[in-house]
């Protein structure tokens, strides 16, 4: 009896560091996630502004991040971006290539973080079951 207490101990220990690890998962795959959206929304929102800059001859100046807070007043003119591809290697696209590799970033993230949300509430569950187990045994 003792030796299943303590087994059902251990197990429950070491479900909620996994409990614990996968929930670090999911908040920062969401993470990730918004920032892939924010991604696409600006270049869904340069090509408006291209497309409205080529009509009117003239476009909006943006802000853009040159990095620990600091930004510089742009105005977007550029028929590419530049993507980083991995291993900190970027290269230059088109704006719609890049939203491609947004995009099929974006179903990989989404993949990942279901199975990441998948794993956290088998975790729950079982720690659940284990609850119940420990209730019943002390009754």
């Amino acid at each position: 009896m003792a030796n299943e207490r303590d087994r059902l101990m251990l197990e429950a220990a070491y479900l909620r560091q996994q409990a614990e690890e996968l929930e670090r998962q999911v908040q920062q795959l969401a993470a990730l996630l918004s920032e892939n959206q924010a991604a696409q929304a600006s270049l869904d929102a340069l090509s408006k502004t291209k497309s409205a800059a080529t009509a009117a001859a003239a476009s909006e100046a943006w802000l853009s991040p040159l990095g620990a807070g600091v930004y510089a007043k742009t105005k977007p003119a550029a028929e590419s971006v530049v993507i980083e591809v991995g291993s900190r290697t970027a290269v230059e696209k088109s704006p719609g290539e890049a939203k491609s590799v947004l995009a099929e970033r974006a179903r990989a993230i989404e993949k990942a973080l279901g199975d990441a949300q998948s794993g956290l509430n088998q975790a729950l569950r079982r720690m659940d079951e284990l609850a119940a187990l420990a209730e019943s045994g002390r009754q």
